[in-house]
């Protein structure tokens, strides 16, 4: 959902710095490196500064609640990419897992 959000905030954000970009050589008051640093300055100011640490925390929390549930994360990481999971398989008897039979 973050990602979509951001993806949408990006394509304004590449219109707003087309615009500005547009605008800036037809009336030809700014030289084209000032325009540059406009739109760059515009396209970074899409992503949220607290972002990421708001990310690690959101990451942190979840591992804590696992650990509650008795759930060991192995690969802290991997914990966004859970939530997307639609089927989970076990091999409790490794017999998937083993190369004899």
């Amino acid at each position: 959902e973050v990602m979509l959000a951001l993806a949408v905030l990006l394509v304004f954000a590449l219109i707003a710095a087309g615009y500005v970009l547009k605008q800036g050589l037809e009336k030809g008051e700014k030289t084209p490196h000032e325009l540059l640093v406009k739109c760059i300055i515009i396209l970074t100011a899409v992503v949220p500064r607290q972002l990421p640490m708001q990310m690690a925390v959101a990451v942190n929390t979840a591992l804590m609640a696992l650990l509650r549930a008795g759930v060991y994360c192995t690969e802290p990481y991997r914990v966004p990419l859970a939530g997307k999971l639609t089927h989970c398989l076990f091999d409790k008897t490794g017999t998937l897992t083993t190369d004899t039979l």
